[in-house]
């Protein structure tokens, strides 16, 4: 499958060696507002990326780990065909654990206006 990059990354694996990757989308990690989510319209890679923006590091990158880095979680949406771990590519997942999505809501509630008095129905 030929896939269509925007852009690459390079990065240092736990070898010490520079990894040089392609990469078909971009958002800013924590970030679920005032920021434009690049994935080329592949549904996946847009899951992914606004996943990135609800605060979900990749889970070989994430610091705190959300997600180990293990065959089991090969499916997980945060994967990535960057991840240099044995048997962890190709990356076309979509789960995610109860952990990510809980931080997915933290994120979605820190950039919630506060309610006020004024926000609540009439009775």
């Amino acid at each position: 499958m030929t896939k269509t990059h925007q852009g690459y990354s390079i990065s240092t694996n736990d070898k010490g060696e520079q990894v040089f990757t392609f990469v078909q989308g971009n958002a800013y990690q924590g970030s679920p507002t005032n920021q434009t989510i690049n994935s080329g319209g592949e549904a996946r890679t847009t899951a992914h990326e606004i996943a990135h923006g609800l605060g979900l590091p990749h889970i070989f990158t994430g610091v705190p780990a959300v997600v180990l880095n293990t065959l089991e979680n090969k499916d997980n949406l945060l994967n990535s065909d960057a991840n240099s771990g044995e048997g962890m590519t190709p990356a076309t997942g979509t789960k995610l654990l109860p952990a990510q999505i809980d931080v997915m809501k933290k994120v979605i509630e820190s950039v919630q206006p506060e309610k006020t008095n004024n926000d609540k129905p009439e009775q």
